[in-house]
């Protein structure tokens, strides 16, 4: 796996399998009472629940033999589930920094010396990777001008789709579209590059126009519903605030416009819902769910599987036949003596049926 899992990166939490025997590591935290303080070690053993780390520095007692001989391969057993505790890979991998190296941990020397692309480092944009040629970087040593490889005005930009195919070119299309989502995921994460905001009201029809759209292309482009002659649909969502609100994504480039937006219901138990996901960016999805997991909301299934969920509006106006109001993604069934939205789940009888696109 190229990156860590969303939940690991998000929560700074492990997973098992992200790790190996003999990996190298950095241990914060406390188990059974040892205090553990940014402390080296090796991964000695892992078993279906826990890891044995083998600890470079004798930084307690407990870690002694009763001679006060340090024991050089025993290991110190950390609970798997231990949420005091958290475990970092860390790296020997002199041509990748430090943080680089945290969204791009299992790519090794020999991988990258292979791409003849040294030096790797972010750039202040996530889809961009700066890199030093192996040739500039052997010419710089060679010439004894000893500059920091890392900010010689020698180094390239790479996308970083293009730098991924040559440091794994054996990988499918596929999973290297995967691993750059994986990557510009972290990458705004780390920096918080990016800022959501919940809209209720008029706002809603404001944010479904195209031309408050930033980026060209993705699922939020592709809506049904984005024109101006699309804009009187909207009366559903707007004129019920207390159980419809839509969260969107703001643009870096521009906080006038939106990448991704998905609304947000308040269900009649009480639950908050998200609805579909519509963003201009794939990677960005990722981030809605996050904002939702969070919160302990409700997702859309993209899978297709509607749970029986319904809406009470709040506004008593007939909202009536198909034509006038939104596509919707899951509350389709319209009940208009008792103003409820069903998921398209319910078996009962309804008076409309909003169908999707």
């Amino acid at each position: 796996m190229l990156l860590k899992s969303y939940d690991s990166f998000l929560n700074e939490n492990f997973s098992i399998n992200d790790f190996n025997i003999g990996d190298k590591v950095i241990v914060n935290g406390e188990q059974s009472s040892l205090q553990i303080n940014n402390q080296p070690g090796i991964i000695g053993k892992k078993s279906y629940n826990r890891f044995y780390i083998e600890f470079e520095n004798k930084f307690s007692t407990r870690l002694h033999s009763n001679s006060n001989n340090y024991y050089p391969r025993s290991c110190w057993n950390i609970t798997f589930s231990n949420n005091k505790i958290t475990i970092k890979k860390n790296s020997d991998n002199k041509y990748i920094n430090k943080l680089t190296y945290e969204f791009l941990h299992s790519i090794t020397n020999k991988e990258v010396l292979d791409s003849r692309m040294v030096y790797i480092k972010y750039t202040d944009k996530p889809d961009m990777i700066s890199y030093l040629s192996l040739n500039k970087a052997q010419r710089l040593k060679d010439d004894r001008k000893w500059r920091s490889y890392y900010t010689t005005n020698q180094r390239q930009e790479v996308k970083i789709g293009k730098f991924l195919k040559k440091v794994f070119p054996d990988s499918t299309e596929s999973q290297i579209e995967k691993m750059v989502n994986d990557y510009k995921f972290s990458y705004k994460h780390h920096f918080k590059f990016f800022d959501f905001e919940i809209v209720k009201g008029e706002d809603i029809r404001k944010y479904y126009l195209y031309t408050n759209y930033d980026d060209n292309g993705g699922r939020l482009h592709s809506s049904c519903m984005k024109q101006e002659n699309d804009q009187h649909r909207f009366d559903i969502y707007v004129e019920n605030p207390d159980v419809c609100s839509m969260l969107i994504l703001k643009s870096p480039t521009n906080d006038k416009k939106i990448t991704g937006r998905a609304l947000i219901w308040k269900l009649t138990n009480g639950n908050i819902y998200m609805d579909r996901i519509y963003c201009a960016n794939d990677d960005e999805m990722q981030l809605f769910k996050n904002y939702a997991k969070e919160r302990d909301w409700k997702i859309f299934d993209v899978h297709g599987y509607t749970s029986s969920y319904h809406v009470q509006l709040q506004n008593d106006k007939n909202y009536g036949r198909d034509r006038n109001n939104p596509y919707m993604d899951t509350f389709k069934c319209y009940i208009k003596e008792d103003n409820i939205l069903y998921s398209d789940y319910y078996r009962g009888n309804y008076d409309h049926f909003y169908d999707d696109h």
